[in-house]
């Protein structure tokens, strides 16, 4: 592990002004009196491991822009292209069993996995783990992913690779979302419900998923401005920005509606500049009012149905009676549940057939339900257990959020000794910036899971993954021993 080498003598020494300024803009500097020394990287430090490194920057970027799915899309006859993104981990999955490599793990991601594993064993037992299988299969691949790149990419210049990768996967599916508008257009006689949006992609194709993962793309896209330098890497995150906001609109989903305002809330209590945002909200609102008069309306008007339809109808009354559901799935096995991805299957245990049917529900419409509230599906599914387990999960991302920017700060080297182009992310300023923009994407991320089935899709693992990732990298710094009990 690397060392925090002597404090250095001369000029260094003092506090430039610029480092007073961002310390005394509310981020309290460590007294230690080697906060502004950098330690050696180490002989090879950016040539181990090389070629696990570019299998994980590949594994992420296709699993991040899915080009087998879409090219299986348009030409069905290469189908087994779909299959070499996850041959391609289990691949890289060995090396990294095998590697000498320092392994890296996330211990609650770790635990939750494994009460899947336990949900699944569950399952079976009650008579159909189909659904059980793919799930677990699908959260393989993604804690995979996570302890290998936090394994392979735990320094500065591959980090900044992984997390430019993420960061602009959001700008992507903002743009597939305005060619959504032209392949099929907001017509009225088109209800938005169903109208799918990206259309070849399996978690994005409906609102469910594309819009809770515009909300993250557009806090995440403002505060990647705010940390960045460079006019095309501030165009791409304006870019970002405006696009995430078109994507929120045209989902039309009232759970991604509350999240988003949610994240306007949480920048506007973060800002020194409250009035200015005020104005600026209230300006973007007119504009939108004003350049699309129709779209305007016919979406406040949908989104007016959050208090007039309520649960006394429409999509409300259908989660309302599911919900209700799943409360009592979770009193007949409270401590453990019904297992991963169990409940639909299970509801028969607790719900007669006639019941039901009369509520619209046939055993083929059931079987694989998405409950669309993470928090009751891992109520019904994983009992008081799962519900502890996922508790210390977010409690550790806060954590590990709060404790990279106070890395950030206490272990700063000073001004220009890492301003190289893959380091502008790891600023001190950028990294407290970044910190405050996975805050808030993960705020989205709760809101929405109210609403949405968020659990089972990869838009809350990769975010606790790019927030160890973070945490990792600002710990390079950090004494052996501390660095080493991380």
């Amino acid at each position: 592990m690397v060392s925090v080498s002597p404090m250095r003598e001369g000029p260094m020494d003092s506090r430039p002004q610029r480092w007073s300024r961002f310390a005394a803009s509310g981020h309290r500097m460590q007294d230690a009196p080697d906060a502004f020394s950098k330690p050696p990287a180490g002989p090879g430090a950016r040539t181990k491991y090389v070629l696990d490194y570019r299998l994980v920057i590949c594994l992420w970027f296709l699993f991040l822009f899915e080009p087998a799915r879409l090219i299986t899309y348009y030409v069905p006859a290469l189908r087994p292209l779909k299959w070499m993104p996850e041959l391609l981990l289990y691949a890289t999955f060995i090396r990294w069993f095998f590697s000498p490599a320092p392994k890296r793990h996330m211990k609650w991601f770790t635990a939750f996995f494994g009460l899947m594993l336990f949900g699944t064993v569950i399952a079976f037992v009650f008579g159909n783990w189909g659904v059980a299988r793919l799930t677990v299969r699908f959260m393989f691949q993604c804690y995979a992913l996570g302890i290998l790149t936090l394994t392979f990419c735990s320094t500065q210049e591959r980090a900044s690779t992984i997390l430019r990768l993420y960061f602009f996967s959001f700008l992507y599916y903002a743009i597939w979302g305005l060619i959504s508008l032209k392949m099929m257009p907001i017509a009225s006689d088109i209800d938005p419900a169903i109208r799918k949006i990206v259309y070849w992609h399996i978690h994005f194709e409906n609102r469910d998923g594309f819009g809770p993962y515009m909300v993250m793309g557009f806090v995440l896209s403002f505060y990647l401005y705010k940390a960045l330098r460079g006019r095309l890497l501030k165009l791409l995150a304006t870019a970002s920005v405006i696009f995430c906001i078109i994507g929120i609109i045209i989902s039309f989903g009232r759970g991604v509606f509350l999240a988003f305002i949610a994240t306007i809330g949480y920048i506007w209590f973060k800002t020194k500049h409250k009035l200015l945002m005020a104005v600026a909200l209230v300006a973007i609102v007119l504009v939108f009012i004003n350049a699309a008069p129709e779209l305007a309306h016919r979406y406040w008007e949908t989104m007016q149905t959050i208090s007039t339809e309520g649960t006394r109808g429409g999509t409300g009354l259908d989660r309302k009676i599911l919900w209700g559901w799943a409360w009592r799935e979770f009193l007949s096995s409270p401590i453990y549940g019904v297992g991963t991805g169990n409940f639909g299957v299970a509801i028969y245990r607790v719900v007669s057939y006639g019941e039901a049917i009369a509520a619209g529900y046939t055993p083929g419409r059931l079987w694989g339900r998405a409950l669309h509230c993470a928090p009751m599906t891992v109520l019904c599914e994983y009992g008081i257990i799962g519900a502890m387990i996922m508790v210390c999960l977010l409690a550790d991302v806060v954590r590990t959020n709060r404790r990279t920017r106070k890395n950030a700060i206490r272990f700063a080297g000073p001004p220009g000794e890492s301003d190289s182009r893959h380091n502008l992310l790891f600023q001190p300023s950028a990294v407290v910036t970044v910190s405050d923009g996975i805050n808030a994407a993960l705020l989205a991320v709760l809101v929405s899971a109210f609403f949405y089935e968020i659990l089972y899709t990869p838009i809350l693992w990769h975010l606790i993954i790019m927030n160890r990732l973070l945490y990792v990298v600002s710990l390079l710094r950090e004494p052996p021993g501390e660095a080493q009990a991380a």
